[in-house]
């Protein structure tokens, strides 16, 4: 479930690619990939690959539609929120979670995880951060309905039909899915509407 393909770095030292503005991602944007099982796809959202270098981290909303298991990833940290649909009962190393909407989950990329779905298909909005890559750093999702202000963010992602967000570039209205990627240094504000956000501890 929400597997996110095979490019995963695991290693080397190639150049960190360059910073630019904010750019916004319509949710008709989102690439469609399928899982590795075969039993569903993923939209992915952003990553930090290149064409010769694997994601350290990678961003992607996955749509799940029946029960089942999670892909195994070796050194790589989880965080889950369900933005659609009533939520998930996730056994994980044989411990029961629940994935209720809007309410992050984090868990160990290795672990054994299955998923049950609690009255219907759901969506799901993930962050996967490699422990194993060039670039090693923690991260997390923060789910806000603004207003509030947030450093160190990668991306936002808009949950509600309409979200406005504010970055040092200006502001950017945003409908359901839709994305701002590539924020930057600056702060970023979710002025209105509810949100998931991308953001880097300090380590």
């Amino acid at each position: 479930m929400d597997d996110v393909g095979d490019g995963l770095d695991t290693g080397g030292s190639a150049v960190e690619r360059q910073a630019v503005a904010p750019r916004i991602r319509r949710m008709h944007d989102h690439l469609r990939v399928p899982w590795r099982n075969g039993g569903g796809y993923t939209l992915e959202v952003d990553h930090d690959g290149t064409d010769t270098r694997p994601w350290t981290w990678r961003v992607s909303i996955a749509s799940v539609d029946t029960d089942g298991p999670f892909s195994v990833f070796e050194a790589v940290d989880r965080h889950l929120v369900v933005i659609d649909g009533n939520g998930m009962r996730l056994t994980i190393d044989g411990d029961a979670r629940a994935a209720l909407p809007l309410r992050v989950v984090s868990f160990d990329g290795a672990a054994t995880t299955v998923a049950e779905l609690i009255d219907g298909p759901i969506r799901d909005l993930n962050l996967m951060v490699s422990r194993s890559g060039h670039r090693r750093r923690a991260g997390r999702l923060v789910v806000t309905d603004g207003p509030g202000s947030l450093s160190q963010v990668e991306l936002v992602v808009a949950v509600s039909e309409q979200v406005t967000v504010e970055t040092d570039s200006g502001l950017h209205r945003l409908g359901r899915f839709d994305a701002v990627v590539d924020v930057g240094d600056g702060d970023l504000i979710v002025r209105t509407g509810v949100a998931v956000v991308a953001q880097w501890l300090a380590t």
